[in-house]
């Protein structure tokens, strides 16, 4: 309800006038109605207005920083019923939420019904609320948000590094702004001051990023010494980043612990340990120096750093398991350092021994009287598997079998070999004991066993890749093998062929294969391979001995090689028959159906020279065996030439070392694959292995063969020959004795 004046109302009183009693009367009665308006009005002498609402007056939803003032005190009104401002009335002011504080508790309204807190002073970080309250009516809230502000100043990383003087240190310098809360405060500017060393920052003033972090980006130290760098916000306490600067490193030395000896497997009595000095000689504190160890060995304390000396060691240094020699590696991170890394080397030697085994040669067959194939071998090792040098070793072989050497040493691999084990004159099986000892007091033993066979004639394959041929194709080896060894029986004298001369002999093709090492070899040692030589045509194959013994002159090693695609394709014709056929063809050259051989032994006569043939030559094979058996088969009615007639068309690698093939035209061992018919295998060549020396040979496994009453034509069976091409190898023969030295040479085409 408002109040106002009568004035304000009905405008000013009129003057008095003379006081009458007529006058008077009537002039009371006109007031009346003005005096009742008054009244109810509120004039003087009325009450006052009840309090009938609370409301914000200003103040609320403000924000300001943590523990300072709202720009805006809170203030309330107080209203009435009529909705005027009611002065007098008591408010109450209270903190409900954020912990923060108002200046005044309570406040009296004014005329127009306001009331402020005074100062409304923010709590920690966050939602702030104060309450207002007045006696009997609905309270008010007022709501605002403190702002997390800088608190603490922090290093985050980078201190207390070292780095050369005049370099950056590794590590970024970052210091964090953390607020009340704790939480990093982003957008806060921080400044960076170098405060002792003389060094220099990239940026002298950073800002913090949204993790409170701020950098002063590289840190390049100064003089050698202490370094410090001052981190500032203000109103806060500044902090102090600290580092090395090391003196500039010219030279690193190994100065303990080289040239040392340890059981493998174990630490060296010294760790090793070196010395960094500058370009004067100085020695330097405090660089790191980093030992790394290779092959197997393990360190402690690696990563090192000089002493007050200028030295630096690695905690231990533990060898490997394997024996043999080590090398640590010391370095400084700095370049152009005389000796920077250096190495240092131990020696790793076996343990004690542990075990004897057997490498090779256990297990093995071989003629009675004859050397195993294998040389007995064993390998004295610590628990790493490590061999142990010089232990003696005794081999001694039971039942009449000798071993040569009988006694020797293991050497630096911890091996020993029995270079020969010659089996008895009986037939069973045999033992040979190695005996080991250290000096006097014997270690242990291991026993080979071997079985001795009767002696017979001997071929052995050895495939340089039998994975590159398919299972019919190392059929046809086989089959040509057997009954190779069924044709001749006799057995001949034993070799020892030597790693180097199998090397050699290889080579000569091109073999690619990994000599194992000495191989003893009774009766023929023949090494085979499939090669990419031409394609499909041209060269077949090419065989041939490399060795011929002393005695006899029989091969002892030799060689065959075939083109992979013509073989293929041989086995894709006639079930594989010119498969078989052309192995066995070429194993007969490396056994000596080979016009080198037949000139060595004189029995070949009017040759054909290869390389400046005149057309009159008569080349004719004229072992007695072989004469009389091409007699039987038709030869007396040949009337081309002297018995037996040999190739003398064709060039190198086919005249000289074939039956001529006009002559005896489907004959297994003609230039040629006849197609469509066999390719017998005749008696002729198997008496002309008598000529050559072969004792025992079978003619019964001749298969059955006729000459050709008649000179061939160009057609019929004639279209379907296959050439096998140049295949005798014009390589020279070595003569070796039974040990297996070449005492001299046979070149092609003399004796």
């Amino acid at each position: 309800m408002r109040t106002e004046t009568l004035q304000s109302r009905a405008g000013p009183l009129p003057a008095t006038r003379a006081r009458t009693p007529g006058g008077s009367i009537r002039a009371l009665f006109a007031l009346l109605p003005l005096l009742a308006l008054a009244t109810c009005d509120g004039g003087p002498g009325s009450e006052p207005e009840t309090p009938a609402a609370l409301a914000i007056r200003s103040g609320d939803g403000q924000t300001a920083d943590a523990r300072t003032s709202v720009p805006d005190p809170p203030a309330v009104q107080v209203t009435g019923a009529s909705g005027a401002g009611v002065g007098g009335v008591t408010v109450s002011f209270a903190v409900t939420g954020g912990g923060g504080s108002v200046t005044s508790a309570s406040a009296v309204t004014g005329s127009d019904g306001v009331a402020s807190s005074g100062a409304w002073t923010l709590g920690d970080p966050g939602p702030q609320q104060l309450r207002a309250g007045v006696a009997g009516l609905d309270p008010v809230l007022f709501g605002a948000t403190a702002r997390d502000v800088p608190a603490e100043l922090v290093i985050h990383t980078g201190d207390g590094q070292r780095a050369t003087s005049g370099t950056a240190v590794a590590d970024p310098v970052r210091v964090r702004v953390n607020g009340l809360t704790g939480v990093g405060l982003e957008g806060v500017a921080v400044g960076f001051q170098v405060t002792a060393g003389g060094g220099s920052v990239e940026s002298a003033s950073a800002t913090t990023d949204g993790d409170g972090l701020a950098s002063p980006g590289a840190w390049t130290l100064g003089d050698p010494g202490p370094q410090e760098l001052r981190a500032i916000v203000t109103g806060l306490d500044p902090v102090t980043m600290r580092a090395t600067a090391l003196g500039v490193p010219a030279a690193l030395a190994v100065v303990a612990g080289a040239g040392q000896e340890a059981t493998v497997g174990t630490s060296v009595p010294v760790p090793p340990e070196v010395l960094v000095t500058d370009s004067a000689g100085t020695p330097l504190p405090d660089v790191p120096v980093a030992f790394l160890a290779g092959g197997g060995a393990t360190t402690t304390g690696a990563d090192a750093v000089t002493d007050t000396l200028g030295r630096a060691a690695v905690g231990s240094w533990t060898l490997g398991t394997t024996a043999g020699v080590y090398r640590l590696r010391a370095g400084v991170d700095a370049g152009g350092v005389e000796g920077n890394p250096a190495f240092i080397e131990a020696n790793a030697l076996p343990g004690p021994p542990s075990e004897i085994v057997i490498v090779e040669g256990d297990n093995q067959r071989s003629e009675a009287k004859l050397p195993v194939p294998e040389s007995p071998k064993i390998q004295v090792r610590d628990s790493y598997a490590n061999g142990l040098e010089g232990l003696g070793v005794t081999f001694r072989g039971s039942g009449g079998s000798v071993a040569f050497p009988s006694s020797s040493e293991t050497d630096a691999g911890g091996f020993a070999i029995a270079e020969r084990w010659i089996l008895g004159p009986a037939e069973g099986p045999y033992r040979l004991t190695a005996y080991v000892r250290d000096g006097e007091q014997e270690i242990g033993t291991v026993r080979f066993t071997a079985t001795a066979t009767p002696s017979v004639y001997d071929i052995v394959i050895v495939h340089a890749d039998s994975s590159a041929l398919s299972e019919r194709q190392l059929e046809a080896f086989a089959r040509a093998e057997e009954l190779w060894e069924k044709a001749v029986r006799g057995n001949l004298g034993w070799s020892t062929m030597r790693k180097g001369e199998l090397v050699e002999c290889l080579s000569r093709v091109g073999i690619d294969y990994e000599v194992p090492g000495d191989r003893v070899v009774d009766d023929l040692l023949i090494y085979a391979d499939a090669q990419e030589v031409d394609g499909l045509g041209g060269v077949l194959a090419g065989a041939g001995p490399c060795y011929i013994r002393v005695d006899g002159s029989l091969p002892v090693v030799g060689l065959m090689y075939f083109d992979i695609a013509d073989l293929d394709a041989l086995e894709e014709q006639e079930e594989g028959r010119h498969l078989d056929g052309t192995v066995l063809h070429e194993m007969a050259h490396v056994m000596g159906f080979h016009g080198n051989l037949w000139q060595h032994l004189g029995l070949l006569e009017d040759p054909v020279d290869p390389d400046n043939p005149t057309g009159t030559e008569d080349p004719h094979f004229v072992g007695d065996s072989a004469i009389k058996a091409f007699l039987e088969i038709g030869g007396d009615a040949y009337a081309g030439g002297k018995p037996v007639p040999v190739e003398n068309l064709g060039g190198r690698g086919v005249v000289n070392g074939h039956w001529r093939e006009f002559v005896f035209r489907t004959e297994l061992m003609t230039p040629f694959i006849d197609g469509g018919v066999p390719n017998p295998l005749s008696i002729v060549t198997l008496a002309s292995f008598q000529d050559l020396g072969y004792t025992e040979v079978d003619l019964s496994v001749a298969d059955e063969f006729e000459l050709p009453s008649s000179s061939p034509g160009l057609a019929g069976d004639q279209l379907h020959r296959i050439g096998i091409g140049h295949d005798i190898l014009r390589i020279p023969l070595g003569v070796v004795d039974q040990g297996g030295r070449v005492v001299r040479w046979v070149m092609p085409g003399g004796r």
